[in-house]
């Protein structure tokens, strides 16, 4: 027999009075002793008598007065990783297999290179207008001499910064030709990679409104030359790419006049729905 020792406890009657009438004996096991109570309780309100606690190690330590009333620490777990991803990255690429794709998952035909350069040349006045604000509003200015191949080319200082001001890139530079035959020579086509492959277009499309619109207005003009890129990392599957080749249905919306002026009304609305279809204006492939 283990010895024992006896203690007196003063339950709270509201926590024990629901048990009053029926509790006879409870064995609990806990820290490593055996509680028996017998005679627990007689009325409601009546102290614990005849607490018998039977040590199996030692006779003289009783358990600790917060046994039963403290609860288990909580549980911490680890914090995971925040999942991040590169943003989208703008690609430009001038193969007519390309547009050509593009062209049969928009519905809009890829036409003559005759009327890709009127629609371009349509476009003129709007390529101009982006110019004039990024000069005017932005802090642009002219490159001179001017290429006479070039409709404009206009440069700006890179708001990139180290920790002790300096630059962290060359100048921004933006050039656009005065004919949308010049993108696809192969002679320049690391020219336009310059400057559709650097940081102007992430850095500023989305806080210079004549930026966003230049790009949008050449994924209308030439859909496929110019598109955004995301790449996903899936577990257990590999890499994945989203790609859009065409600008948000309500970018397109908010500019039915001026496109419907450039392109015509039939394939404004051709260009609408395309935009509209999420199936149709993203492509998504295995890398």
């Amino acid at each position: 027999m283990y010895p024992s020792s006896t203690i007196a406890l003063s339950p709270s009657p509201s926590l024990f009075a629901p048990y009053c009438r029926c509790a006879q004996r409870v064995f609990v096991r806990a820290h490593g002793s055996l509680i028996h109570t017998s005679n627990c309780w007689r009325q409601p309100g009546v102290s614990l008598r005849h607490f018998r606690v039977y040590h199996r190690r030692s006779p003289h330590v009783r358990p600790p007065r917060d046994t039963f009333h403290t609860p288990p620490p909580p549980i911490r777990l680890p914090k995971m990783p925040a999942v991040t991803s590169p943003p989208p990255q703008l690609f430009f690429s001038n193969e007519i297999s390309t547009m050509d794709e593009w062209a049969k998952r928009t519905g809009i035909p890829l036409t003559t290179a005759e009327a890709l350069g009127t629609n371009y040349a349509r476009a003129r006045r709007w390529l101009l207008s982006v110019r004039t604000s990024l000069v005017q509003e932005q802090g642009w200015r002219d490159v001179t001499p001017l290429d006479s191949r070039l409709l404009f080319d206009i440069e700006c200082p890179t708001p990139y910064r180290s920790s002790r001001g300096l630059p962290r890139s060359p100048n921004m530079r933006l050039q656009i030709p005065i004919n949308a035959s010049s993108f696809f020579s192969r002679e320049r086509r690391v020219q336009w990679e310059m400057v559709f492959h650097s940081a102007l277009f992430p850095g500023l499309r989305h806080t210079v409104p004549a930026v966003a619109d230049l790009l949008h207005l050449l994924q209308c003009l030439l859909t496929g030359m110019v598109v955004l890129i995301k790449e996903e990392q899936v577990p257990g599957e590999g890499v994945y790419r989203t790609i859009r080749g065409l600008p948000p249905v309500e970018w397109v919306t908010s500019h039915e006049a001026a496109l419907v002026d450039i392109f015509g009304a039939s394939h404004y609305r051709q260009l609408f729905r395309a935009a509209s279809d999420t199936r149709v204006a993203f492509k998504l492939e295995r890398a």
